[in-house]
């Protein structure tokens, strides 16, 4: 709970000792005092925890992991002006710890496996990639009416468009958090499973009335995610409304007309944001990401999920362990932990690259009451444009960071930015291998903070957070509630006191 306060509010309160009365007098530690309390504390614990019990139990591995994580943090850009007596050490330790947890958390075979929640307490939920996971159930003699509520934020709002409504396994859509263009751009969107794997770009026709001739279960909403310049289709949102009769038909499908699809690059444009311009749904149309999804909730307006909650899995090991090897200047050495999540992120041989299944698809035995909005398949091959295929996508290793040698997708985002040495471009890659492979995982924040990248790529890839973003970001504001009900001397703060306390902007 440390790390989580100081990579958000940078130093904290330490409070060491248990209490046994209210306080009310307290001050700020410095970020290098709070970090070295998290370090020496996850030193001491390391031996006293058990070498099993994962993902369930707080084991070594668990706490090598957020040792690693905690040292890469405290090496990194945000603390410059304070760590360089500890930099190299920690990153160095960084890198064994992290091999050590690898060595004992092999990556799943499939990116696919580890969100394939077909059941409750299934087996995605036990991989040997899970480090750590927060455990959620069905019992209610255990839940106490609470659950894993993921399920709820990331959801587009499909049930408002033609001929759909909610149900269970669509989702409740909160649509609190969206893609952006960057999403789109930064995947191989040929070679590369994961993005296909991460998010639903199709939904199925569940209203109680299709249109002719339409019926339940055709194809209802298509996201095409294509690239830039593609000239197939005239408009971002092709409907009934906008086209009339000259619907999109479902090709690979039932042939039959698709009443709503949506297009990323549509009539040859090559800007981003066409998406964001649909004016029914005020830019809550996009491919929704399906890691949470949870059918076997118990209704569809059901809140309480019960699917776990990866906290820590080792493929974040391995970015843990390049960022550190090239904050040493070890470059080459940092790319083969790269090199491993690219191999897994490959369609394998005979993998149909259009099939598609996700937890919303998990329904419990009478839960379900309306036709599904859950349809098997994505739009890999409408996005794309290539022939249907069955061999194994390539995505090849990386062995160079010089100008030029890097992914076509890792180059855009580069030169977007403006950066040129080999430093600069290899943490770009990085920070570019974690949205590729932690997506959605509720760690782009901190990461984009500690290295000090977070005004820059928010200014280039976040038109709603460009306008707004300014340098004292990359630190929350210390909350008023806590300013204004602590005590100095046994005195309510004055507003000097509660300004000298704020973190810097705010």
């Amino acid at each position: 709970y440390y790390l989580r306060l100081v990579s958000q509010y940078g130093g904290v309160p330490l409070q060491l000792t248990p209490l046994s009365a209210p306080k009310y007098d307290y001050t700020r530690a410095s970020a290098q005092d709070v970090y070295t309390q998290i370090i020496a504390d996850f030193n001491k614990a390391i031996p006293l925890l058990p070498t099993t019990g994962s993902p369930a139990h707080i084991t070594q591995d668990a706490a090598k992991h957020y040792l690693a994580k905690a040292l890469l943090f405290r090496a990194s850009e945000i603390n410059d002006s304070w760590n360089t007596a500890t930099k190299t050490a920690d990153l160095q330790q960084a890198v064994t710890l992290c091999d050590a947890v690898i060595a004992n958390h092999p990556l799943a075979s499939d990116f696919f496996k580890l969100w394939n929640f077909t059941t409750l307490n299934g087996p995605n939920e036990t991989l040997p990639e899970i480090i750590l996971s927060a455990q959620f159930t069905n019992d209610v003699n255990t839940q106490q009416g609470n659950g894993n509520t993921q399920h709820l934020y990331f959801v587009s709002r499909y049930d408002i468009q033609d001929q759909m409504q909610r149900d269970l396994t669509g989702g409740r859509p909160f649509s609190r958090l969206h893609t952006t263009y960057y999403d789109y751009r930064i995947y191989d969107m040929v070679n590369d499973s994961r993005f296909w794997k991460s998010f639903r770009t199709k939904n199925a026709i569940n209203a109680n009335a299709p249109v002719s001739p339409n019926i339940k279960g055709d194809l209802g909403i298509m996201f095409v995610i294509n690239q830039p310049g593609d000239t197939r289709y005239p408009l971002t949102k092709i409907s009934k409304g906008t086209a009339g009769s000259a619907l999109v038909n479902d090709v690979y499908g039932t042939g039959r007309p698709i009443p709503t699809t949506y297009v990323a690059y549509p009539n040859g444009r090559t800007t981003d944001g066409a998406l964001f311009t649909d004016p029914t749904t005020v830019g809550q149309g996009y491919p929704s990401l399906s890691k949470y999804m949870d059918g076997s909730r118990n209704s569809l307006n059901d809140v309480v999920g019960h699917r776990d909650f990866t906290l820590a899995r080792s493929a974040e090991t391995y970015l843990i362990a390049a960022e550190a090897q090239a904050k040493l200047g070890n470059y080459t050495a940092a790319l083969p932990y790269i090199n491993a999540l690219r191999a897994r992120a490959q369609y394998a041989a005979g993998e149909n690259r259009a099939s598609y299944n996700d937890g919303g698809n998990t329904l419990q035995a009478g839960l379900q009451t309306i036709a599904n909005a859950f349809y098997p398949g994505n739009s890999y091959y409408e996005s794309n444009n290539i022939p249907v295929t069955t061999t194994a996508s390539t995505l090849p290793p990386i062995t160079s960071i010089a100008a030029g040698s890097l992914p076509a997708q890792d180059e855009y985002i580069i030169n977007t930015l403006g950066l040129s040495s080999s430093y600069d471009r290899v943490l770009c890659l990085i920070l570019n291998e974690r949205s590729r492979e932690l997506c959605g995982e509720y760690k782009r924040w901190e990461d984009l903070a500690r290295t000090k990248t977070l005004v820059a790529r928010a200014k280039a890839f976040n038109p709603d957070a460009a306008t707004n973003v300014k340098s004292y970001h990359i630190l929350r504001p210390i909350p008023q509630t806590f300013l204004d009900g602590i005590q100095a001397n046994g005195q309510a703060l004055t507003p000097d006191q509660k300004a000298a306390m704020q973190n810097p902007g705010y």
